[in-house]
């Protein structure tokens, strides 16, 4: 997990960490760790960040009409609202089509700081309106006990957002209102006068300690949950460590507090000039990249390589007992792994048009009189068996061209989703161009929710028309899916110094999945089975 660790401390120093993330569930490449990232929630204080450069910008507008001691709140509600809005709409569109995206994207969350924003502004006329009074004002607020009902229900609310909705798979369209509400429900309430009211136990001496390290509260609690976690092998903190965590957590904050943020927030010497509070900012992202830069470095150094003894060290009827000593590739190596033909397509293989996403590549240079043209297509998942073909294309002096798209499937039919529009025709034209001789795709499909292995719809059609074309099929199957990281399950194994006996559930589903009668037979199963067993290479 280092990588993503180095990546994710550089970009929560820059501000950017919410970018990121966008970046990394769009990428079709990116791999689950099998544990969550110590700095992932520095997401909401990039989208924060970002938010703090815009608003002055806003106020920038009105800086002229302000001067010549014009009333700005109206100018600026407008505005405001204007922005809101605009956001509030792209929210709930981008949360309903893209939602992982939307979730870490500043302009679907704008409308959140603008909420915000128009209950700052529009406060004093809601005061004076519902006669609101300040605790020094020894004076009792007008409708006493409806402030006190209104602030704890605005808690509770607050409280049973978490355990009523899936914030993950829901947020941040529409329903973001109900926090939102919650948390101006609390403000709006005010002082209540009622020994009995939210604002009460909000002014307790307990309740503004945590208010006063509430920052550096949310910095440190999750590293410290995650390292924890990660550390105990436990998906979950149970009531004692989650105690010990919180109680943790709640100390360093204090520390943090203290030794860090309240000192650069109140110096005098920063606001002196400028330059020193732009200097200083620089030097801890500075040390942040350096650092990170530094362990990068350190990881991706030229490792000494074991030596290889001749011949196979394992006889093909026997099974590996003991760990070897580390894994390789090493975790931070792996996003290199991914596999790839030495040579751009040129000469006879070069494609006619290029197609968004295909990066064509060939094993022969472009002047290679090939024995054989073997094409590669569909996804990822075809495209892994290329280094088990390479021997095989090597020994025959056959071409490999790999026009694998990652995320999508070969298959022919009228509904395809508009990242795999048009995918299908273009193979169709390349194969026709090329003549190839035998074609590798994936014909069946894995899902890590479901014991079954299908033939998706359109596979049929797909290889009907490499058939009709008299082209030799590998139909391969589709990768296991597990519940756990097989990497770190191989890193356990070595960890502990020996094999895991006992297998998962996942390894007794993928070993059910295994058998065809577990495989959903297409509509009509002699079109695709009898051919493609008949003319199979």
């Amino acid at each position: 997990m280092w990588q993503t660790v180095m990546q994710e401390a550089v970009a929560s120093a820059a501000y950017v960490q919410n970018l990121l993330l966008v970046v990394l569930q769009v990428d079709y490449h990116a791999r689950d760790a099998g544990a969550a990232s110590p700095l992932q929630h520095f997401w909401s204080l990039s989208v924060q960040g970002q938010a703090f450069v815009v608003w002055p910008l806003l106020f920038l507008l009105v800086v002229r009409r302000a001067r010549a001691g014009k009333p700005v709140r109206r100018p600026l509600i407008a505005i405001i609202a204007l922005i809101g809005a605009a956001s509030l709409t792209w929210s709930i569109i981008s949360t309903q089509s893209q939602q992982e995206i939307a979730y870490f994207d500043t302009a679907a969350r704008l409308w959140e700081f603008a909420a915000g924003s128009l209950l700052a502004l529009a406060l004093p006329l809601l005061d004076r309106l519902t006669g609101a009074r300040r605790p020094e004002d020894g004076q009792a607020p007008s409708h006493r006990t409806l402030r006190a009902l209104t602030g704890w229900a605005g808690i509770a609310a607050l409280l049973a957002c978490g355990v009523v909705l899936d914030v993950s798979s829901m947020f941040p369209g529409w329903i973001a209102l109900w926090p939102l509400a919650a948390a101006g429900a609390v403000v709006v309430a005010g002082h209540s006068g009622r020994r009995w009211g939210v604002d009460a136990l909000l002014s307790t001496r307990p309740a503004a300690f945590v208010g006063d390290i509430s920052y550096a509260l949310y910095l440190v609690h999750w590293p410290i949950l995650v390292i924890w976690l990660h550390h105990s092998g436990q998906e979950r903190a149970g009531l004692l460590d989650g105690l010990v965590v919180l109680s943790g957590s709640v100390l360093l904050a204090w520390l943090v507090t203290r030794a860090v943020d309240a000192p650069v927030r109140r110096s005098r010497w920063l606001e002196a000039r400028p330059w020193r509070a732009l200097t200083a900012i620089a030097l801890s992202f500075a040390l942040v990249a350096g650092a990170a830069g530094g362990w990068w470095a350190f990881l991706h150094r030229e490792q000494p390589q074991p030596p290889v003894a001749d011949g196979p060290s394992i006889a093909t009827d026997e099974v590996a007992t003991i760990a070897p000593p580390d894994v390789r590739p090493y975790g931070w190596q792996l996003g290199a792994q991914w596999p790839d033909l030495p040579e751009r397509c040129g000469g006879e293989w070069v494609p006619e048009s290029g197609f968004r996403h295909v990066n064509c590549q060939q094993l022969l240079p472009d002047d290679a009189d090939a024995a054989k043209t073997l094409v590669v297509v569909g996804s990822s998942h075809s495209r892994q068996y290329i280094p088990a073909l390479i021997p095989w294309a090597e020994q025959r002096g056959a071409q490999i061209v790999n026009l694998s798209m990652d995320g999508c499937e070969f298959q022919i039919r009228e509904e395809q989703t508009a990242y795999c529009d048009g995918y299908d025709a273009y193979v169709l034209s390349y194969l026709n161009q090329v003549q190839a001789d035998i074609v590798l795709t994936t014909a069946t499909r894995t899902a890590p929710d479901s014991p079954e292995e299908v033939i998706p719809d359109g596979t049929e059609e797909a290889v009907q028309a490499l058939l009709d074309r008299g082209i030799h099929i590998l139909a391969t199957r589709d990768t296991p899916r597990w519940e756990t990281d097989q990497y770190l399950c191989a890193e356990a194994v070595i960890d502990t110094g020996a094999a895991q006996r006992t297998p998962t559930r996942a390894a007794e589903r993928t070993s059910r999945t295994s058998t065809p009668s577990r495989i959903r037979p297409p509509r009509s199963p002699r079109s695709i089975r009898q051919p493609v067993a008949e003319k199979a290479a």
